[in-house]
């Protein structure tokens, strides 16, 4: 029962050759079915691979064979999806605009500290006899001294085309330039602006420079500011630059004291001045108004004498004003008049002669 299978499996199965032949070709011919259906998966994989994701702080620079394709806009892929063709053909460059990039220039002009030593209760390190040109970093001011400075810089990409075909390391491009700028500024001041007096000027002439450097060179960034961290005098002259700070701390608080016992007596003599100027103002009105007031009193006494023609009445007012005139005269002289009614010649010396002792002692 069980041999019955086999033998009628046996006899559907071709003989000779040719059978052989056919069971190849069936092979061959599945087996080119399925590597075809591989090659359209392969392919459509490919294709789907090209789909790319552009997230919300990025911008993408698609290169097709090593070149950015499109006009205008389409140079730079903004947020969101789009399709281009795999690689090898294409390459995504991506580029973070919205990230603000940081950059300190660390030990490069500051003195070196050891990691293992810790500061002073003041917050300073430990220094060495002189320093060790090959250790410390530092710059020579216009006035021949040395200066120790620690920088930070802030940028973002702004043209996210040049900055991707820029060089290759940007951030140690725009350190250089950093370090050339403080070189520089760090030349054209003395030590003492640097550090205490204008600190304000020597941080924008490091700026200003930095910035005309990274705009000649075209790397599509932004420059959103230099910050001047940390500056100090070489560690060995720390105490003499100190004590004239505290000098000129104390100056400061002379100068502010006088300044305002200045306002104060400004104030004071102001305050007096217009209280004079007051008092001179309604004396001067008093003066006037009594002034005005005894002319009017003489014009209508004046108009009352031109239409009176009564010489007793002129003889009365005329001595009365002949007694108020005496009381103020410290001697008076009565001078009878003449009886044949001529003329007198009356002559007053003002400033009496002074007798002469000889002239005295003789008499």
């Amino acid at each position: 029962m069980e041999d019955a299978p086999i033998q009628n499996q046996d006899a559907q199965r071709p003989s000779g050759p040719g059978g052989g032949e056919a069971a190849l070709q069936d092979a061959l011919r599945v087996s080119f079915r399925v590597l075809r259906f591989v090659m359209v998966i392969l392919v459509v994989v490919y294709v789907f691979s090209g789909i790319r994701v552009v997230p919300q702080d990025e911008k993408a620079v698609v290169l097709i064979f090593g070149k950015i394709r499109g006009v205008g806009e389409d140079r730079v892929r903004g947020p969101g999806f789009f399709w281009t063709w795999p690689a090898p053909i294409a390459e995504i460059v991506p580029v973070k605009t919205e990230q603000v990039r940081v950059l300190d220039t660390r030990g490069v002009f500051w003195y070196f500290v050891d990691p293992l030593t810790p500061p002073d209760m003041e917050g300073n390190f430990p220094s060495g006899p002189t320093l060790d040109p090959t250790r410390d970093g530092y710059t020579i001011t216009g006035d021949v001294n040395l200066l120790h400075t620690r920088w930070v810089l802030r940028y973002k990409v702004r043209n996210a085309e040049s900055y991707a075909l820029a060089f290759q390391s940007v951030d140690q491009l725009l350190l250089n330039e950093l370090r050339h700028a403080v070189v520089r500024a760090s030349a054209g001041i003395s030590i003492d602006r640097a550090l205490r007096t204008d600190i304000d000027s020597f941080i924008r002439a490091v700026e200003n420079t930095c910035r005309k450097g990274v705009d000649a060179l075209n790397l599509g960034i932004l420059i959103q500011g230099i910050e001047l961290v940390g500056k100090s005098a070489p560690l060995q002259m720390t105490d003499a630059f100190s004590q004239v700070t505290i000098a000129e701390n104390n100056r400061a608080e002379v100068y502010s004291l006088a300044l305002r016992d200045k306002t104060q007596m400004l104030n004071e003599a102001e305050a007096e001045a217009s209280e004079m100027i007051e008092e001179a103002r309604a004396t001067a009105d008093n003066y006037i108004n009594d002034l005005e007031a005894r002319a009017d009193y003489f014009r209508d006494i004046r108009g009352s004498l031109d239409g009176d023609s009564d010489p007793f009445k002129k003889e009365l007012l005329l001595r009365e004003a002949r007694a108020r005139m005496a009381q103020n005269v410290g001697e008076n002289f009565l001078v009878p008049s003449p009886a044949d009614g001529k003329e007198t010649e009356y002559r007053i010396i003002l400033t009496p002669r002074q007798r002469s002792p000889l002239k005295s002692r003789d008499n």
